[in-house]
């Protein structure tokens, strides 16, 4: 929701923002990217039902990872890899659509290592044709794996800057990170 509040806020004009939730917590990247994936095929089929019913599809929020983190493996091989070929099916189930921006978030923690949660933040930041948002930095909760409600609403406003920002750049053609500590644009 902060995510659609900040751009209603900045831009009054913008219209109706629907939200099309498909998140599912402790998934590997391995569970959205196989060929015949049940997760991203109902990624795909609800963004599809939602465009049938008047709405355009204008930016993909993408949080995921962390499971990745608990094997050294999974974050310097499997991440990497899967995660392209989880983009690329899922552009062109989607009718590869140019300017719609990917918007992940650089995870901030997760249950391994932290030497294992950076291979997954370099994965991350190295991902071309991306748009990544840094959690890093912000307040973790208790257990010190997931962001506080706070958190949740300031990476909300970031992921939108993220999206206002991308309008006046042709998506595919180029990437850029918002840092958390300064939320400043880096190309």
């Amino acid at each position: 929701m902060a995510f659609a509040n900040r751009i209603l806020k900045v831009d009054s004009n913008f219209g109706s923002i629907i939200l099309v939730p498909c998140a599912l917590g402790g998934t590997m990247i391995t569970d959205w990217s196989s060929f015949n994936s049940t997760l991203r095929q109902r990624l795909v089929q609800r963004t599809n039902e939602a465009v049938r019913f008047g709405g355009k599809l204008r930016a993909i929020l993408w949080y995921q990872g962390e499971s990745e983190t608990r094997h050294i493996h999974d974050a310097t091989y499997t991440f990497p890899r899967e995660s392209k070929r989880f983009l690329s099916y899922l552009y062109k189930e989607l009718n590869d659509p140019d300017d719609v921006p990917f918007i992940q978030v650089a995870l901030a923690s997760g249950p391994g290592e932290k030497e294992i949660l950076e291979k997954v933040r370099a994965a991350q930041f190295a991902m071309e044709e991306v748009i990544t948002v840094d959690a890093m930095g912000l307040p973790l909760g208790l257990a010190g794996l997931h962001l506080t409600t706070p958190a949740q609403v300031r990476l909300g406003n970031m992921m939108a800057d993220a999206f206002l920002e991308s309008r006046n750049t042709r998506f595919r053609s180029k990437s850029f990170r918002i840092e958390n500590e300064n939320n400043q644009m880096k190309r």
